[in-house]
């Protein structure tokens, strides 16, 4: 797999990572700071959150909270 030059965010493959797909963790993270009307702060939390409901539920059911 090819490394990311210095200050480059690595690319993920699915297959390198076990199904991590970074853009529905960011799409889902920005939905919990929507949701809690954009205050920022939480971002670490929200990423992290997003991480754990996209990896355990192999992806976010939009509408599925609400």
């Amino acid at each position: 797999m090819q490394q990311a030059a210095p200050g480059e965010t690595p690319a993920y493959s699915s297959s390198a990572t076990g199904g991590y797909d970074r853009d529905r963790v960011a799409s889902r993270a920005y939905e919990l700071y929507m949701a809690r009307g954009g205050s920022d702060g939480n971002d670490m939390e929200d990423w992290l959150t997003a991480e754990r409901e996209v990896s355990s539920n192999g992806r976010h059911s939009e509408g599925a909270d609400e």
